[in-house]
């Protein structure tokens, strides 16, 4: 369990304030930012029988930091999840860690009443799916994130089989840039009408880290960046707006 949590924490915690989990047939994870422009749509390979039924985590950078402290990742230290039934629902109700020297801490979960609505996302139908380089985001996350400083939004568009995307448009005073994202990509319909958060898009690129991932993009408005790491497929996304 601490290992997928700690899969999950990483994943979560630099972009939500908070995440549902739920476990059925598989374990669930789901979170929105307050802007709700950025979605995560998780299932984890192997469904958790410690996260039982449905419950919230708040205050993900204390947790993080929960499960990075020495004290309570040696051998001796254990994590339990405990469990709580409040008219006839059973869920988990806080995360005890102990380090086996007679220390613990407990951390509370919280009702996922208090995250908001459930996350709502229809089918979506991609019409482009690419799988840049380790590199080549690299060299998108720092070149985007230097021109998101001037213009906050990006676009994509297609030009001789390339890619590409632009920050800022030509006509703008501010700075411009055009950053290729993948070559040799066939021409489809593409969101070209919509712009996106750029701050969002680097923050889920900075997760990806050496998992394989796919960047797909949707006419209807939607981008996504698909991160599949050893314990979890994680769906990030990224809503668009009228350019």
């Amino acid at each position: 369990m601490r290992n997928i949590l700690v899969d999950v924490v990483r994943q979560v915690e630099p972009l939500f304030p908070k995440v549902r989990v739920t476990t059925g047939a598989s374990t669930k994870i789901e979170a929105y930012t307050d802007d709700r422009m950025l979605f995560l749509i998780a299932e984890l390979k192997t469904p958790v029988p410690e996260f039982v039924g449905e419950f919230g985590i708040s205050d993900l950078h204390g947790l993080k930091a929960l499960l990075d402290h020495p004290s309570y990742k040696g051998d001796n230290a254990k994590l339990e999840a405990r469990n709580v039934t409040r008219d006839g629902v059973t869920f988990v109700s806080e995360l005890v860690f102990r380090d086996g020297r007679g220390g613990h801490v407990q951390f509370r979960t919280i009702n996922p009443r208090l995250i908001g609505d459930k996350t709502n996302v229809a089918t979506i139908t991609w019409n482009v799916s690419v799988a840049p380089s380790r590199a080549k985001l690299t060299e998108v996350m720092q070149l985007t994130g230097i021109l998101a400083q001037f213009d906050q939004h990006f676009a994509v568009v297609h030009e001789d089989r390339t890619l590409l995307l632009t920050i800022g448009g030509k006509g703008n005073t501010n700075h411009n840039a055009v950053v290729p994202l993948a070559e040799d990509v066939e021409p489809s319909p593409l969101p070209t009408r919509m712009v996106f958060k750029a701050q969002h898009f680097v923050s889920v690129l900075k997760n990806v880290g050496n998992y394989p991932s796919t960047i797909r993009f949707a006419k209807d408005g939607v981008a996504g960046v698909l991160i599949e790491t050893e314990h979890g497929n994680y769906n990030y996304l990224l809503r668009g707006t009228e350019n």
